[in-house]
C-alpha cells in the first residue's frame, strides 16, 4: 500500500488478513495496522529482516508472483499474478516498445496498480536504469519535468 492510497485502517487490516501477509513495508506516518504482522518503515529494518535464515527455494512458473488488490470490494479479495505471467509481460516488453539497458525508465505510477510492476521490473530485468518518482514529483508539473529532462544519472 502507499502512503498516499487513502485505505482506511479497517481496509489495510482486512487486506493484510486476507493476503497472509508476512511483513508490511510502510513509511513512519502511515503505521496504521493493528494485526500481528511486523512492520518494517526503514530500510535497516527490512534489511535486518531480508538477513533472517530462510530455507532455499526454487521459484516455478505457476508459483505467486504478487496478489494485487484491484478493488474496495469488501470482504478484501486479491488477483492472483502467477510468476509466469509477469515474465511473458516483461519479456513482451522488453521486444516492444523495447528497452535497453542504457535506457532510463522513470517510474510514476503508485505501487497499488498493477502497471507498477512493469515499471519496476523491466528497467531492473533489462539492467536500465530505475529512477522513482515521489508523490511530491508527480504532484507538481514542474519538478516532473526537471526529473525527465536532468541529465543522464549513473
Amino acid at each position: 500500500m502507499s502512503a498516499g492510497s487513502n485505505l482506511s485502517p479497517t481496509r489495510i487490516n482486512a487486506i493484510i488478513s486476507e493476503a497472509d501477509v508476512k511483513i508490511a513495508l510502510t513509511s513512519q506516518s502511515s503505521k496504521t495496522t493493528s494485526s500481528k504482522v511486523p512492520v518494517a518503515s526503514t530500510f535497516k529494518t527490512l534489511v535486518d529482516f531480508a538477513e533472517e535464515p530462510r530455507p532455499a527455494c526454487r521459484v516455478h512458473p505457476a508459483d505467486l508472483a504478487y496478489r494485487i488488490y484491484t478493488s474496495a470490494r469488501r470482504p478484501a479479495k486479491g488477483i492472483d499474478i502467477e510468476h509466469r505471467s509477469v515474465v511473458n509481460l516483461l519479456t513482451a516488453m522488453q521486444q516492444t516498445p523495447g528497452i535497453r539497458a542504457s535506457d532510463i525508465f522513470l517510474a510514476v505510477t503508485t505501487p497499488c496498480f498493477d502497471i507498477a510492476a512493469l515499471e519496476i521490473f523491466l528497467p531492473l530485468t533489462t539492467g536500465a536504469q530505475l529512477v522513482i518518482a515521489s508523490r511530491a514529483d508527480i504532484m507538481d508539473p514542474l519538478r516532473l519535468v526537471g526529473l525527465i529532462a536532468a541529465p543522464q544519472r549513473q
